[in-house]
C-alpha cells in the first residue's frame, strides 16, 4: 500500500503509542505457585486465554482451578501439577477490557493461591455504530467531507450478502467519513467492493485515515474495486488512533445513487466504542 501524510488544518504531531499484546507485569507471590500467560496475541472475546505455571513439588498432583477474578469471580479451567511442579492451563475471559485472573492449586486440605495476572481482552466492533466528532473537519477526500454514505444492511458484493455496510450514495466523486477510537482500537477490517446494483462501472479507491486527538491524518492507500467482482477482505493496523477516518473515490462523477461499498468494516477494540 502506498502511504501518503498530509495535516488537516490544525497543527500537531501524530504521537501514536505502541501497543504491547502482553499481560501485564504479574503481582508476585510469595507462596510459591507462580503463573505467566503463554497467549502473546491480542486475546480476542470469546477465545481462551492460555497461562503456565509452576508450584512447589510438594503440590504435585494437586488439582489447579484458573479463577477469573470480579463481583462475580469464576472458575474458568483446570488441570494438574506435573511431577516436575508445572501446569498449563487454559480459560475464557469475559467481556472487554482488563481481566485478572489466579490460581488455586489444592492438595488434600490445602488451599495455595498464585500470583494475580491482568490481561487485556479485545472484541470486534462494526464501524457503522461508531460516533463521529463533534467538532473539527474529520478526515477529507476530493469531493467532499461526510457526504453521501449510506448504512446498508443487505448490500450485496458480487452477489454476497454483508450484515452491516457503507456504501457510496450521491453525486459525489469522493467521500469520507471520521469516527472516534479514543486509542482503544488496534485493527480495522472490511470487505472493499462495489454494490450489485451500480450500472457505471467504475473503479473506486479506498483509503484509511489515523489520527491523533487533534485529527492530523495518516493514510494509507487500501485498494481498488470495480463491481462483479468478490469483496476483498483488508486489514490495517490502527496504531492507537484517537480518529479513523475511511474515505472512497471514482474518477467517475455519476448519478448512479450506488458505487463504492465496504462490507463489514470492523475495528478491533478494547473498550465499546459506542459508548465515546
Amino acid at each position: 500500500m502506498s502511504r501518503r501524510h498530509f495535516s488537516l488544518g490544525i497543527a500537531g504531531v501524530i504521537a501514536l503509542a505502541g501497543t504491547v499484546f502482553a499481560a501485564a507485569p504479574a503481582q508476585a507471590s510469595a507462596v510459591g505457585v507462580e503463573i505467566t500467560q503463554v497467549t502473546t496475541a491480542p486475546v480476542v472475546a470469546g477465545k481462551k486465554v492460555e497461562f503456565s505455571g509452576t508450584a512447589p513439588k510438594s503440590l504435585k498432583g494437586g488439582f489447579v482451578s484458573l479463577v477469573r477474578l470480579g463481583k462475580k469471580s469464576a472458575s474458568v479451567g483446570h488441570a494438574i501439577v506435573e511431577r516436575d511442579g508445572t501446569f498449563s492451563v487454559k480459560g475464557a475471559p469475559a467481556g472487554v477490557g482488563t481481566n485478572r485472573f489466579v490460581v488455586k492449586v489444592t492438595l488434600g486440605n490445602k488451599t495455595v493461591t498464585s500470583n494475580t495476572v491482568a490481561t487485556t481482552v479485545y472484541s470486534w466492533f462494526s464501524v457503522t455504530g461508531l460516533q463521529q466528532p463533534k467538532t473539527g473537519d474529520g478526515y477529507s477526500v476530493p469531493g467532499g467531507y461526510g457526504r453521501g454514505w449510506l448504512k446498508d444492511p443487505g448490500l450485496k458484493i458480487n452477489g454476497k450478502t454483508y450484515a452491516t455496510s457503507f456504501e457510496r450514495s450521491g453525486d459525489y466523486y469522493g467521500t469520507a467519513n471520521t469516527f472516534v477510537l479514543e486509542g482503544a482500537c488496534l485493527t480495522f477490517r472490511g470487505y472493499l467492493g462495489v454494490d450489485d446494483s451500480d450500472t457505471t462501472h467504475e473503479t473506486w479507491t479506498f483509503t484509511l485515515g489515523t489520527s491523533d486527538d487533534n485529527q492530523n491524518f495518516s493514510v494509507v492507500d487500501l485498494g481498488t474495486a470495480t463491481n462483479r467482482q468478490d469483496g476483498a477482505l483488508v486489514t490495517q493496523d490502527l496504531g492507537g488512533a484517537w480518529y479513523l477516518g475511511l474515505g472512497m473515490t471514482t474518477d467517475i462523477n455519476t448519478t448512479s445513487g450506488s458505487g463504492g461499498a465496504i462490507g463489514n468494516p470492523q475495528v478491533l477494540c478494547s473498550a465499546n466504542p459506542y459508548n465515546f
